[in-house]
This record gives C-alpha cells, structure tokens and sequence, in this order.
C-alpha cells in the first residue's frame, strides 16, 4: 500500500505530534511519520477513520488542511519554524526571509503571490510572522539562560543587541532584561 499524506494546521509542537500519534494508534490509524503541518499516515484513510483523524486533530486546537492556499500557508510556517530552530547550527546572519522562502524548493518562487496568500489567511505579514517567531525563541533562549544577549542577537541574524532589544520591546512591551527578570521571579 502506499503511503498517504495529510496535511494539518498547528502541528508543529514535538509534545503536540507525539501526543496527537498516541491518540491516532488509540483509533487504529497507523502513522508511518509526522512533521511540521504534515502526518505520512501507512495508507488512505476511510471515510470513517478521517472523521476520526478530524475529531482527534480538533481536540489538540489542529485541524486538516483541504486548499492548496492553506498548505501553503502552513508551509511557510513550517518553513520559517525550521529556519529558526536551527538557527544554533546555522545563524541567521543577511538572511532576507523574502529571498530565503522564495528560494525554498516546496514554495512558489514568486514571493508576491505567497504573500498574498499568507496575509488573505493570516492576520499578519509574512515578514511580521517571523519577526514575532523570532522574538518568541529569544524568550526560549532567555529562559533558558544559556547564552548571551549578544550571542541571541547574533544566532538569530540581529544587526545588534539594540535592534534586538528594540524589536523585543516592540513585540513584548518589555525589554529582554526586564523579561528575563520577570521569569526569575
């Protein structure tokens, strides 16, 4: 039989997918892999089981994604997610999000149909998107306190801890000093 793929809005949490996979087996739905917004499952579901699958996804805040504008949309999430977890392997240094998403090889090269996109299903900007994901993994970063304000600044491609700082505040209402200090206490 061959594999199936479905695609799923919100599911881009390592705990969110293992969970979501327990609760799929509980209903005899076999998943062969998952990834950001994609579940490989071992073969097409029946009708009833993708009621299941929709039941299950709907209890975990995720839903299945049926136009290709929404697979596009969550795979620019996706492709943004990734860009910045890996951010410690690979720093963001000159890094236009415009340049690199068009030049991603599962997204359309044309950057202005994309965005449109994106903005038609989200509130938001794609620049305005990675900007508040890359704010959200400085607050990862602080909180874990591994690493320096000027080190994050560095990692995640900021010109300098002031442009951090200011795009923090911006985004947070609080500078990065402040927040790491209200976690402390």
């Amino acid at each position: 039989m061959q594999a199936y793929n479905i695609h799923v809005k919100n599911l881009n949490c390592p705990h969110c997918m293992q969970e979501v996979n327990k609760a799929l087996n509980k209903h005899n739905i076999q998943v062969n892999s998952m990834m950001n917004g994609e579940i490989v499952l071992s073969e097409k579901p029946s009708r009833f089981k993708l009621k299941k699958i929709r039941v299950v996804l709907r209890n975990y805040g995720m839903e299945l994604i049926v136009s290709k504008e929404e697979k596009i949309v969550e795979k620019i999430k996706s492709v943004i997610k990734d860009l910045i977890d890996n951010s410690k392997d690979k720093p963001l240094k000159n890094l236009k999000i415009s340049e690199y998403i068009a030049k991603s090889k599962e997204i359309s090269p044309c950057y202005s149909y994309i965005s449109n996109i994106f903005s038609s299903y989200e509130p938001t900007t794609i620049e305005k998107y990675f900007i508040s994901q890359r704010i959200e993994h400085v607050k990862e970063l602080l909180i874990e306190n591994e690493l320096s304000l000027s080190q994050i600044a560095n990692q995640l491609g900021y010109s300098s801890v002031h442009y951090l700082s200011n795009q923090f505040k911006k985004q947070t209402g609080m500078t990065p000093t402040s927040f790491k200090k209200s976690i402390k206490n």
